[in-house]
């Protein structure tokens, strides 16, 4: 089982995570939330490197990656 965690950045509602499992939304999280994106504890005010730190520390057996443009050929967070 393959854990990644896509962190992407937004202005306007700060830090996000989407968590995939093998490549799919996570159905843990599908099932608890309604989603495989959450909000993180970071304004957008925080950086970069803090954020990675701290989730790599939650996350220790996760591939963490900061979002592109498309994440399996689509988009794993709304535009901005």
């Amino acid at each position: 089982m393959e854990l990644e965690i896509i962190l992407q950045v937004s202005s306007s509602y700060g830090w996000a995570a989407a968590q995939y499992i093998d490549g799919k939304p996570d159905p843990a999280l599908v099932d608890l939330f309604g989603t495989h994106i959450l909000p993180l504890p970071y304004t957008s005010e925080a950086a970069a490197e803090f954020v990675l730190k701290n989730v790599t520390e939650q996350n220790k057996d996760a591939k963490i990656v900061f979002a592109g443009d498309t994440y399996n050929g689509e988009r794993p967070f709304k535009a901005n």
